[in-house]
Formats: C-alpha cells, sequence, structure tokens
C-alpha cells in the first residue's frame, strides 16, 4: 500500500464522466488511466473513479490489489458490492442541493406517462381515443421520500396544481395507507436500505383505490416484482413510469413485465441524473472529496 505522502495512481473507469474535472493538477495524483488502456498495470492502481456503467465487485478488483478508494459521484452504492476494506467516496444529499436533473426527468416521465406520449404512434392520428390521457391539474401525488428530490417534486406538482402530500422518516405505516388511498400519482424517491425493500408490495396496491400512475425513478426493489406484475395484470395502476431496466439481475425485456412496455410501462434506462450540467457538478465534487481525505492523509 501507498504512503500517505506517495501520489496515488487512477483509474478512470467512465472517462467522459470525469471529462470536466482537471484530476492532473493536483499533486498528489502521480499517474491517470482511463479504462481501456493497455499501459494500466492493475496492480499499481490505488484509485478507481467510476459511474454506474459496471459493477464494482470483488471480482471486478482481483486484480486491483492497491486499491484504496472507490469515487462514484451517485449518491447510492448499491453498485458497489466488496469485502475489502476500501473507502467508498460518493455523494451525499446536502452535496446536490442545486442540481435539479434527476427532478426533472421525474417530471418529464410523469407528463409522459399520463399523456402516453412514448406510445402515440404518428400514423394511428385518427385513432385519437387511444391516446386519451389525464390531465395534472386537481390531481394528489403522493410523494415516497421528501428529501431534496421529493421536495423539489413537491415543488413542481404545485406548480402544475397539484396536490402534494408527502411520506418521510417520521411517517408512519397509517400515513403510508392514507396516502396510497388518496394518491392519483406515486412518485418514488427512497433510498434503497434493508427496511425499504419491497416497500410496495401487494397489500399495498390493494389499498390504491385509485388506479394510480406510478413513477420509480429511485431502485427497482423498491417495489416487489411479483406484486407489479400482478397489479398490472389485474388492472390495478393506470401506468408505470421507472428510470432502469435491470430488475433484481434481470432484464425487463425478459421478464413477464415485457408484455406491458409500450402500453402501461415506460422504461428509461436510469438516465434521470445524466445531464452535462449534472455530470460535470457531480464529478467535481466526488473528486474534490477525494483530494481532500488525500491531503488529511499525508499530513497524519
Amino acid at each position: 500500500m501507498n504512503s500517505h505522502n506517495t501520489p496515488i495512481n487512477i483509474l478512470i473507469n467512465e472517462p467522459d464522466i470525469y471529462s470536466e474535472v482537471n484530476i492532473r493538477q493536483y499533486s498528489c495524483v502521480n499517474s491517470i488511466y482511463s479504462s481501456g488502456d493497455k499501459a494500466i498495470d492493475p496492480s499499481q492502481i490505488d484509485a478507481i473513479l467510476t459511474g454506474l456503467k459496471d459493477v464494482i465487485d470483488d471480482d471486478f478488483l482481483r486484480a486491483f490489489s492497491r486499491v484504496k478508494y472507490i469515487v462514484s459521484n451517485t449518491t447510492g452504492t448499491d453498485h458497489i458490492k466488496t469485502s475489502r476494506d476500501i473507502t467508498v467516496i460518493h455523494l451525499k444529499p446536502g452535496d446536490i442541493e442545486q442540481v435539479s436533473a434527476t427532478a426533472e426527468f421525474t417530471l418529464a416521465l410523469l407528463l409522459s406517462i399520463v399523456r402516453k406520449i412514448p406510445f402515440i404512434d404518428p400514423e394511428r392520428v385518427s385513432d385519437r381515443e387511444i391516446y386519451r390521457g389525464v390531465q395534472l391539474r386537481g390531481k394528489t401525488i403522493g410523494i415516497f421520500g421528501m428529501g431534496r428530490l421529493g421536495k423539489k417534486m413537491a415543488r413542481y406538482a404545485e406548480a402544475l396544481e397539484m396536490k402534494a402530500i408527502g411520506y418521510d422518516r417520521r411517517s408512519t405505516i397509517e400515513d403510508k395507507i392514507r396516502i396510497l388511498e388518496a394518491s392519483d400519482i406515486i412518485s418514488i424517491h427512497l433510498p434503497l436500505k434493508e427496511d425499504t425493500v419491497d416497500f410496495i408490495n401487494f397489500n399495498d396496491f390493494e389499498i390504491m383505490k385509485r388506479r394510480p400512475f406510478i413513477i420509480n425513478t429511485s431502485r427497482p426493489q423498491l417495489i416487489n416484482k411479483a406484486a407489479l406484475i400482478s397489479a398490472l395484470d389485474n388492472n390495478l395502476i393506470s401506468g408505470l413510469a421507472m428510470d432502469f431496466i435491470n430488475y433484481d439481475g434481470t432484464h425487463l425485456w425478459d421478464s413477464e413485465l415485457k408484455k406491458y412496455i409500450g402500453e402501461r410501462l415506460l422504461l428509461t434506462p436510469h438516465i434521470a441524473g445524466n445531464t452535462y450540467e449534472s455530470i460535470a457538478y457531480t464529478s467535481g465534487v466526488v473528486v474534490n472529496k477525494l483530494i481532500s481525505i488525500l491531503s488529511e492523509e499525508s499530513h497524519q
């Protein structure tokens, strides 16, 4: 392992994400390599800068015997799964208060699913009734997770003259039931934790009295997959938009959900935060975190 005062070698696993950050300006950095660079000696890499493209697990890290830091410009870290003693540097909610990309994308998904925009075939314009949608004014949106994203969604909803009701860490099971019963739209922004896996389950779909539209830009595991398929089969929800295409390791095109894609199911490949502005900002934040840690260690 490098000493605290030795400049480190960095592998940038997703170069496009960190292209706006001038990492070479820092004296604590020795060499920088990009993924696919033939000159890489994995055993000499101290830090890996990544995004969501790859799962960074013990198999991925097998050749990287010296890695001490994994840096990811994401809030969630479920794509980093290692048993080794490695410092994982990522975003905390307070780091990105000014970033609105994911909330804006959630709103775009909401508008798209209630008006069936992605499903419209311009050659069937005479069949106007099949594209009849729902207006949002006067509707109730239940927001599960009232952190940074949930609060932004509440403000967007109010601007559209909707009523927003929220669920946060202080809410009770009674609050959850009340929101499920009252909501025309459900937007999920909870973090993935042990107690939020299958947060929406079979019983919850039965409680949803208004056949709501559901938007999930968080993680798939927050909705029980079998319960979701059953809800679609039994017409318990009007539509679903999800910002991921894999569900517990299964591609959704290879699952029982496939038949609803293009009808009541809208999928995007986890790109809610994928804007030029957000990528430049978040990559800068996590690189600065790494540099701060290295600086502190050099003075120990």
